[in-house]
């Protein structure tokens, strides 16, 4: 059987009609869009990574402290139990010793009037001195009078208080301004380079606040603060009465706070003193 061999060439031409454009640009369009998806699945998939990184290093800071306030939080628990109460307690006798000195303040108002007058009166007996120390004690009450009083008996031994305190302190302070003495020269030079930039900042301020601007600020003040200030007394208002009530409702742990207080200081006096009683730490 005899074998046969043929060769057949198969030329296409084309002079790039319609369609094969057509089907050109399709095609590369195409690959186009598959690139971009390629690169943006590309980027997802690394966004996703370090999210997921994020979110692990999160999640190990959120178990420490979930952690922790699982160990903390029976501990926690009678801390503020007690903390709570012993603030309140200690605001509540706060307030008290703020009344008090606000009461000391308003008991005290004449007393060194009279003291002045009294004195003078002793020291010059004139008739108008004694009159004026009279109309001074007048003004008091009777308890304030006894204590002016008492005061006045009291002046030498408060006298000899005086000067020996003085006596102590004086010399030093003395010595003190000899040395300061030298230095007075820089001091002065000082005190005048400063005083000088603060008089041309005064100045300035003055030239800026009789401007337009300055005016226009000054209308401004007085437009808006007359409101804001009343609003500010009532919030002010509103929250010292919620203070107060707050204060009357916490009376009863108030009072224990205070005894407590009276019975720990007691305990520390004794620790204190008996201490002392054996030569303390030797």
């Amino acid at each position: 059987m005899a074998t046969r061999r043929e060769r057949v060439v198969l030329e296409l031409e084309d002079h790039f009609s319609r369609e094969i454009l057509t089907a050109a640009a399709a095609t590369k369009t195409l690959d186009k869009s598959l690139g971009g998806l390629s690169t943006s699945a590309v980027q997802n998939q690394r966004t996703m990574s370090t999210g997921g990184r994020e979110l692990d290093r999160y999640s190990g800071r959120l178990r420490l402290l979930t952690d922790v306030a699982a160990t903390l939080g029976p501990a926690l628990v009678p801390i503020g139990a007690v903390a709570v109460p012993a603030l309140a307690g200690l605001a509540a006798q706060f307030g008290a010793a703020a009344i008090a000195g606000g009461t000391a303040v308003a008991a005290f108002q004449g007393v060194g009037t009279a003291l002045e007058a009294v004195q003078k009166a002793a020291l010059e007996p004139t008739t108008d001195n004694l009159n004026a120390a009279r109309e001074a004690l007048e003004a008091l009450s009777p308890a304030a009078r006894e204590f002016v009083a008492r005061v006045q008996e009291m002046r030498p031994a408060l006298t000899a208080l005086r000067d020996a305190a003085a006596a102590g302190l004086f010399p030093g302070l003395t010595a003190a301004l000899d040395d300061l003495e030298g230095s007075f020269g820089r001091v002065e030079t000082v005190l005048y380079t400063v005083g000088d930039a603060a008089g041309s900042l005064t100045e300035e301020f003055a030239e800026g606040l009789a401007g337009p601007r300055g005016q226009e600020f000054l209308s401004f003040i007085a437009a808006e603060v007359p409101s804001a200030l009343t609003e500010l007394g009532r919030a002010v208002g509103n929250v010292a009465a919620g203070m107060a009530d707050l204060w009357m409702a916490f009376t009863p742990l108030n009072r224990s706070m205070s005894s407590w207080l009276l019975e720990a200081s007691r305990g520390f006096d004794d620790w204190a003193q008996g201490l002392s009683e054996t030569d303390g730490f030797n």
